[in-house]
């Protein structure tokens, strides 16, 4: 009869710093999009124009150039632009849009 995962202590560890990485990345993405709300709040008090084309590229460029791990470029790319993709819908909420 195989082992249950469970019963497993390597793997109940690597379980629990997967799940602690995971709470990371949400506290992350929760700050990023702070920061996006302060960049919308300040382009507005000034005047400035909401999108800027070529920053999006710009940085999905530097987040490849600038990777070290092992996430591939593409795999880069996907989860720069979701993240992105987030922000903007935030954005869009806090702008009259309706909430999920």
């Amino acid at each position: 009869m195989p082992a249950e995962i469970g019963d497993d202590e390597r793997a109940t560890e690597l379980r629990e710093s997967i799940t602690a990485t995971d709470r990371e990345i949400v506290a992350l993405v929760n700050r990023r999009l702070e920061l996006v709300r302060e960049l919308r709040d300040h382009k507005l008090e000034r005047g400035y124009p909401m999108v800027d084309p070529g920053r999006e590229d710009w940085l999905l460029a530097h987040l490849c150039e600038t990777n070290d791990g092992a996430l591939s470029d593409t795999g880069v790319r996907a989860l720069a632009e979701r993240v992105i993709e987030l922000g903007k819908a935030e954005i869009y909420k806090l702008d009259g849009g309706q909430d999920d």
